[in-house]
């Protein structure tokens, strides 16, 4: 689901680190969320777009 925010993040050098701080959730939250385990609510997906300046469909497939 979330290919498109894992090739987002690695185009701009973007630790998973970085994104979980930016989003509010663990690194292992982010890890579930990246590897497809968990999906994020969209008060994060929206966290995560504002920082990236994208929008939600820009993030998910």
């Amino acid at each position: 689901m979330l290919t498109k925010l894992q090739t987002i993040l690695y185009d701009r050098r973007i630790s998973q680190h970085e994104i979980a701080e930016v989003a509010g959730v663990s690194d292992a939250f982010m890890s579930n969320i990246l590897s497809g385990k968990k999906l994020p609510s969209v008060p994060v997906l929206k966290r995560i777009a504002k920082h990236l300046g994208v929008t939600l469909d820009d993030l998910v497939d």
